[in-house]
């Protein structure tokens, strides 16, 4: 059996369903998640109605963090909040990049 390590980062998009496509693509696998997720995700509500002007869905920090937890069973995850580290210092390109710093030093930890 080998050990992997798998690394996501940035909006948590369909955190739910994914899990399912990692286990299936790595049967005989061992797999260790890092995971940031802002607490934010632009994307869903677009998905289901892009013509309604659906706002950006926002999750409470603890809460995701939490579910989080349960579907990839990984107690390597940071929940950043958004708003508060991005979009009111003007930080509004460069979120993708501060999620992928955040989860690299949780990989360098391990």
């Amino acid at each position: 059996m080998y050990k992997i390590g798998i690394v996501l980062f940035g909006q948590p998009r369909y955190y739910n369903f994914v899990k399912k496509y990692y286990d299936e693509a790595f049967p005989d696998c061992e797999i260790d998640y890092f995971i940031h997720a802002w607490n934010i995700d632009s994307v869903a509500g677009h998905n289901q109605n892009p013509d309604k002007g659906i706002k950006d869905i926002t999750y409470d920090v603890s809460k995701l963090k939490h579910e989080l937890q349960d579907v990839y069973d990984t107690s390597n995850i940071i929940v950043s909040d958004y708003d508060r580290q991005c979009k009111l210092l003007g930080l509004n390109y460069v979120h993708q990049w501060r999620s992928f710093e955040k989860v690299s030093k949780l990989l360098k930890r391990s």
